[in-house]
């Protein structure tokens, strides 16, 4: 059977091409048992190898350890004919006893002198053997004679040389390497004795160097090579001691003797020894070998042949693992073991390859026959849509499991039976028959069908299907049908959901006061609600496919100037794919008029094809800033009235004063008492009123005279107001501290000296009477602002009365108490305002002082003002 236009007809399944694709899924599914025998023999032969590499290579290990035990046995014996033969002599016995107890430092030196002389001929047999230390210790653990450096003496070693601490404190015999503070090497420390006293301890020590040749007389044709564990000998070493020894080219940890530096230079190492160790540093395995401190012997390939490099850790006398010593021993062994790997993997191959090929011949006609039908079954079972396949009378002959997934139904539930009445379901028209079913009737009349059908699963839902079926085709005649079906529930859920988002969305859009736009990537705009007409003055249809960044819209600034294209807000946001926000334009209207307009852009990304777009919200503010506008120009208007008042008043006011001086002096001698009183409530009115006029003049001036916004140094600007108001601190004896860190800031330098200058002289003028006032000003930098504040112990304020502090001559005092005009502290505010700050006051009442707090601009992070 065939489907017609899909699977093919049947020459083409045939065909050459089904032959081959039939032998290359044989070919696989025959190979892969005989690859892994094959891996399996290879594993096998391979872990065989690795193991007998392995009893190769311990016994490397074996050697190693044994010609080291046998060369350090060998000056285990020296050491003991030494103590048996020299240092038991009683003349030797007694001279260090002697020396080692004697409390004058001459007597000592004398003692320790003969004592040299007498066994220099012994040090310089011992030289001769490779010892290259003799050592004698007091009791106390410091050193009383070192034949290979006289001049030192005396230092303690208790502490850095565990043998002297052992064999001083246990009386017992120690051997082993250890670090020392002139030479680290193999110590022989034997306890020293007379008549049962505990004298002290001498020792012999020889050098790596020492081991390397009894070892190389053992085993002749290897190369040795000791590195010291850098983390226990450097802390001993005399400084002076450190030249001898330089990091290991193996091993970051580790030190090797420098060979120029030594006293008996070591044997330079051969080319294949020095390319191994490089080859050793960098294999992390070995690295992390010599980390663990264990024995082990590996193989490298360097200089043109195979070394086996043995490593074996060395103890100091308390088993801490202090050092490596290395074997370099050529070996063909290795690679003969592996040759012999080669040989067995090939004929492995060979016999497993000649049986593979009589496996294949065998499946290719045993698969062949039932290929086609599996591969055709796999792939129904493979698909995530239904698909059953109808016979001649409507029966199931055929379901993948996408099928039975989506029904309820188990195949054995289907197989066989009609599958019309099972899981068909006709809205409304239940009871159709099958001749009529528009799917079965695929099998009727050979056409294919596509549409939109209802099916119902085990426990009844019905759900909607997408369906598509297609006829099946034997030798010319429809001998069944093919029907795949997709359960379409979530995309209908899907798109019902979508339709009401969209329409909600209108609903919502469509009321909002305020304009939303919808610019593309490219600039026009693609759709609009009614609020963008009606602010745009212009309909939808208009502004549909309308560039937002056409030049025809004339865009003015806030100051009126038109406005550059790549400044409107819509290009910039597509320009950075940052956001704009409430950026005020205005657009021209008829009759000379402009509208104003807040615009705010925010990008967003279209779908995955990953385009760009923008969301434009206008708000009419036309009337906001005309408003604004008008308020500015108001406000500018009384300021020059002020101005003007307080300027121009004070020329009558000074007209007024010197005639009523004139008159009080012509009539000074014929006045009585009332008179000269009335005089004088005239001139302290005229000279109260003229205080008035002048603080009204500053108070207007602010903004208007100043100097310009600039950076400066806030603790500078403090500096100055000290130094003008110097007198007055100097006469109330007042306490003033400056604390916490001063940030630059962004101010009118004249307006910040005289804004600390009013708030500093407020609390030298308001401080308690008969006391000293203390006042601290301090300054902190936060969230872009720099925060001030001024506080004193003086009289304080009353909380109710705090609302009109800062008012025009608004005093909260009498004038025969306090002197002023009450309008310090609104020039205060008024300052800090025009700075774009804020300035409050606290005070917990009468006579428990104030604190003022302000805010003014810091300058941009990065700028660093003065300390306190």
């Amino acid at each position: 059977m065939a489907i017609p236009g899909t699977i093919g007809n049947a020459g083409c399944e045939r065909g050459h091409d089904a032959l081959l694709r039939i032998r290359r899924v044989i070919l696989l599914q025959t190979a892969l048992p005989f690859l892994a025998l094959l891996a399996g023999i290879v594993l096998f032969l391979h872990d065989t190898t690795r193991d007998k590499q392995g009893r190769y290579l311990a016994g490397y290990d074996a050697v190693l350890e044994t010609a080291y035990r046998a060369a350090l046995d060998r000056y285990v014996l020296v050491m003991d004919t030494l103590h048996s033969e020299t240092l038991d002599r009683g003349e030797v016995i007694r001279l260090f006893a002697e020396g080692s107890t004697a409390d004058d430092a001459g007597e000592r030196d004398r003692l320790r002198d003969a004592l040299y002389r007498m066994l220099l001929p012994t040090y310089r047999t011992l030289t001769r053997h490779n010892v290259h230390q003799f050592h004698f210790h007091r009791a106390d653990g410091t050193s009383f004679l070192r034949f290979h450096r006289p001049e030192r003496a005396d230092d303690p070693l208790m502490d850095v040389r565990a043998s002297i601490r052992i064999v001083n404190r246990e009386h017992r015999p120690v051997s082993g390497f250890e670090a020392g503070r002139i030479i680290s090497g193999f110590r022989f420390v034997r306890p020293l004795a007379l008549e049962g006293r505990h004298l002290g301890s001498a020792e012999i020590s020889v050098s790596f160097e020492a081991i390397r040749d009894a070892m190389g007389i053992l085993k002749a044709g290897r190369e040795f090579d000791f590195l010291l564990n850098a983390d226990v000998v450097a802390p001993i070493l005399f400084e002076s001691q450190r030249a001898l020894y330089h990091p290991s080219g193996l091993h970051p940890a580790y030190w090797e003797e420098d060979r120029l530096a030594a006293e008996r230079p070591a044997p330079v190492p051969s080319h294949a020894v020095a390319q191994a160790a490089a080859v050793l540093r960098a294999d992390a395995d070995v690295q992390r070998r010599m980390s663990d401190g264990g024995t082990f012997t590996t193989t490298v390939n360097a200089g043109g042949e195979t070394l086996a490099v043995s490593f074996l850790p060395v103890r100091d006398i308390e088993g801490r693992q202090v050092a490596y010593v290395i074997a370099y021993s050529p070996t063909t062994a290795v690679a003969e073991l592996w040759t012999v790997f080669l040989t067995e993997v090939t004929v492995a191959v060979l016999l497993v390859a000649v049986a593979f090929f009589l496996a294949y011949r065998l499946q290719v006609d045993r698969r062949t026959l039932f290929e086609r039908t599996r591969q055709l079954n796999a792939i129904a079972d493979g698909m995530g849509e239904g698909l059953y396949v109808l016979d001649r009378q409507g029966r199931a002959t055929f379901v993948n499991r996408a099928t039975c997934r989506m029904t309820g139904f188990t195949a054995a539930d289907l197989l066989g039976r009609p599958i019309h009445d099972l899981i068909h379901s006709h809205a409304g028209n239940d009871g159709l028959a099958l001749a009529d079913c528009p799917i079965f009737r695929t099998v009727l009349t050979g056409r294919d069908f596509s549409g939109i059908e209802s099916f119902m699963d085990r426990q009844g839902r019905v759900f909607p299907v997408e369906v598509t079926s297609r006829p099946l085709v034997e030798n010319g005649a429809v001998t069944g049908a093919v029907t795949i079906f997709r359960d379409i529930t979530e995309r209908d859920a899907a798109q019902r959901a979508l339709r009401e988002r969209e329409e909600l969305y209108r609903s919502v859009v469509g009321t909002l006061s305020e304009g939303i736009v919808i610019v593309d990537g490219s600039g026009v705009i693609a759709d609009c609600n009614p609020a963008a007409e009606r602010i745009l003055d212009m309909p939808a249809d208009v502004l549909r496919n309308r560039s937002a960044m056409d030049p025809g819209w004339e865009a003015v600034g806030p100051d009126g100037a038109p406005l550059p294209a790549d400044s409107l807000p819509v290009r910039r946001c597509l320009h950075t794919g940052q956001p704009e926000r409430d950026r005020l334009i205005g657009l021209p209207r008829p009759g000379g008029r402009t509208a104003w307009i807040s615009i705010t852009c925010e990008p967003f990304r279209k779908g995955d094809d990953g385009g760009n777009g923008v969301v434009v919200s206008l708000t009419d503010v036309t009337a906001r800033e005309e408003m604004d506008r008008e308020l500015r120009r108001s406000n500018t208007e009384l300021e020059q009235f002020a101005y003007v008042v307080s300027h121009d008043l004070r020329q009558p006011l000074r007209m007024i004063n010197s005639y009523t001086q004139l008159l009080e002096r012509r009539i000074a001698g014929v006045a009585d008492e009332e008179v000269r009183q009335f005089m004088a409530f005239i001139r302290d009115g005229g000279r109260r009123m003229d205080q008035m006029l002048v603080s009204l003049l500053e108070y207007s001036r602010i903004g208007r005279k100043g100097e310009p916004m600039q950076e400066a140094d806030s603790r500078e600007l403090v500096d100055e107001a000290l130094l003008y108001l110097g007198p007055a601190v100097a006469e109330c004896d007042a306490d003033v501290s400056i604390t916490g860190t001063w940030p630059r800031i962004v101010v009118s330098r004249n307006e910040g000296v005289r804004l600390f200058q009013n708030l500093i002289d407020n609390a030298l003028k308001y401080r308690r009477p008969g006391a000293s006032p203390r006042i601290e000003i301090a300054a902190a930098r936060a969230d872009g602002d720099a925060d001030f504040l001024v506080r004193d112990d003086g009289i304080g304020i009353d909380p109710a009365q705090m609302e009109r502090l800062f008012k025009v001559f608004q005093r909260l005092h009498t004038r025969d108490r306090y002197e002023g005009t009450g309008i310090g502290l609104a020039v205060c505010r008024k300052i800090v305002e025009r700075h774009g700050g804020r300035i409050r006051v606290e005070s917990h009442g009468e006579g428990h002082g104030a604190t003022f707090r302000f805010t003014l601009p810091a300058a941009p992070a990065g700028a660093e003002g003065s300390g306190p």
